[in-house]
């Protein structure tokens, strides 16, 4: 007899499974829409615990996330990455048309939409077509 071989649990909606029963839970709530997770400011529900935990640092104003070359602080770990980003000059985001780097992922996505002529953003004012969602406001 050998190791045992753990039992893979699957996705009831789709081919996902996984070995561990809460990423399929986690996983499966993106099928079923449930929110289990309640903001205890203001209620608001989140899909998933970590979701929760970030969003909740905007009513305690927590920023646990700290530079440590200029000592700014970040409520979220993402904030951070994308903030020493700015520091070392990292553009980690190429784009395979031009070979424009950028910072940020979704940087990239708007730029990649230069080429491709893709507006995916409509005024609900004017009706003209937009790449940028920012450019709506």
């Amino acid at each position: 007899r050998g190791p045992r071989r753990p039992t893979t649990h699957r996705c009831s909606f789709c081919p996902y499974s996984s070995v561990l029963t809460t990423a399929l839970a986690c996983h499966e709530r993106t099928h079923t829409g449930n929110k289990p997770f309640s903001c205890r400011y203001c209620k608001k529900l989140f899909k998933q615990n970590h979701h929760l935990r970030n969003h909740e640092r905007i009513h305690t104003g927590k920023k646990p996330f700290r530079c440590e070359i200029c000592q700014q602080s970040f409520a979220q770990s993402s904030h951070l990455l994308h903030h020493q980003r700015m520091h070392t000059d990292e553009r980690p985001f190429v784009c395979g048309e031009c070979g424009s780097a950028f910072r940020r992922k979704d940087t990239l996505r708007v730029h990649e939409r230069t080429h491709t002529g893709e507006r995916p953003y409509t005024c609900e004012t004017c009706g003209r077509d937009y790449a940028d969602r920012s450019s709506l406001f």
